[in-house]
């Protein structure tokens, strides 16, 4: 076995191979996405909901989501006020849009109304065809990492039927992919969805 080679310096063989495995996985999510949108055109067309895989390879079918349930779903989280000074030039109280804390805050915001979001689409955006896994290793990882303090089960009966499948869908069945798809065939737009990357990035750190 060779000993000599540069860790600093990749070999032809390893370009090949890393451009290899990325062909291999955006061709994947191509597939993954097609499926998706063919499903979701036949629902639309009244054709009924074709099963298809996610990026994680869990088959489901395509629920209905109101766009109001949606809009009530952010609505519920609510800005904080525009902060108020006394501009002396004006001799007159003005907003301050662009205060830091305020920035920060309205930042907090849209990331808690891009969960509520991805809460209400994992819960009624996709039916499982086959059910929770009979292994429960799923779920044990689960309360492990609410354990560790990374995410956090409190608000959950963990031997409800309904709590697991949410619990499932979002943090196990659903990959990044296939929430931005969700995103996109919700109609929701492009701030919602920069905010719901923002909270992929969060748990990636």
């Amino acid at each position: 076995m060779p000993t000599n080679l540069n860790p600093d310096k990749e070999t032809p063989i390893l370009d090949k191979a890393k451009e290899g495995i990325e062909k291999g996985r955006q061709a994947a999510l191509r597939s993954t996405n097609t499926a998706a949108l063919e499903a979701a055109r036949k629902m639309l067309a009244g054709q009924g909901r074709d099963p298809f895989p996610l990026s994680t390879g869990v088959i489901v079918k395509l629920g209905n989501v109101s766009p109001a349930t949606l809009t009530d779903a952010q609505s519920r989280i609510e800005y904080p006020p525009i902060p108020i000074w006394f501009n002396p030039d004006k001799d007159r109280e003005e907003e301050n849009p662009q205060h830091p804390d305020y920035i920060a805050a309205c930042n907090h915001i849209d990331q808690l109304r891009a969960v509520a979001l991805m809460d209400t689409l994992a819960l009624l955006g996709i039916e499982l065809v086959e059910g929770l896994p009979e292994d429960d290793k799923w779920l044990r990882q689960l309360k492990q990492l609410d354990r560790f303090g990374h995410i956090d089960l409190s608000g959950f009966d963990l031997e409800d039927d309904l709590d697991q499948e949410f619990l499932y869908k979002k943090h196990i069945a659903l990959g990044q992919t296939d929430w931005q798809l969700m995103f996109q065939l919700a109609g929701v737009d492009e701030a919602a969805v920069a905010a719901a990357e923002a909270t992929f990035q969060g748990d990636q750190t």
